[in-house]
């Protein structure tokens, strides 16, 4: 392949790209989930581990589409509430 239709080649992979980038997908509303647990002080450890059991469950149920409840598919997001 030469210089030429290299150049080609990059310049029409790059248009499509940005064609395919800038197609805008519908995003599922969010369902905002409460978590209210004990993220200082001694017990801290437990608190934090489970905020983050909770939201990488919730990246998970996202990235495999969200949570269908009724006709509507939302995405999870947690909502964390200091318990002080």
């Amino acid at each position: 392949m030469n210089r030429r239709n290299l150049m080609k080649s990059s310049v029409a992979l790059a248009s499509a790209a940005s064609v395919l980038g800038s197609t805008a997908w519908a995003e599922n509303p969010v369902l905002k989930i409460g978590f209210v647990g004990v993220t200082s002080g001694p017990a801290a450890a437990w608190g934090i581990s489970n905020q983050r059991a909770m939201e990488a469950r919730a990246d998970w149920i996202n990235e495999s589409g969200g949570y269908r409840i009724g006709d509507t598919t939302y995405d999870s997001e947690i909502v964390s509430f200091v318990h002080q």
